[in-house]
């Protein structure tokens, strides 16, 4: 009985130390967890990653709007969208004209039926 749990030993102390030389990194993480500066880089990455996705549907939504106001009213529309949304205007006759076009396309966005 003695042998037997010798041999179990070594061939369980054998897997950890090939384990070791295999992946020292997994090893190190499974055995001691990740360091502070691991965790720190994985929540940069998580967060970069959250920045970029939310500038991604920020660009689609204007896309989604502006093809809207070309196919609803005209391309001149579409075209005035695109532009308060870029270069937001200064201009308080400017930014009134933008109010009024953003009102009727969420207006009549809200007419539209949901599926």
């Amino acid at each position: 009985m003695k042998l037997i749990a010798k041999i179990v030993v070594g061939v369980l102390l054998a897997a950890l130390i090939a384990w070791a030389i295999y992946d020292p990194t997994e090893f190190r993480h499974k055995l001691l967890g990740y360091s502070k500066e691991e965790q720190k880089q994985a929540w940069d990455e998580v967060s970069e990653t959250h920045e970029r996705v939310m500038r991604d549907l920020e660009q689609q939504r204007i896309q989604s709007n502006k093809e809207y106001a070309r196919l609803k009213f005209g391309e001149a529309a579409a075209s005035q969208y695109e532009l308060c949304e870029n270069y937001p205007p200064t201009a308080k006759a400017n930014q009134i004209k933008c109010q009024k076009l953003m009102d009727r396309i969420k207006h009549a966005q809200a007419q539209e039926p949901t599926w």
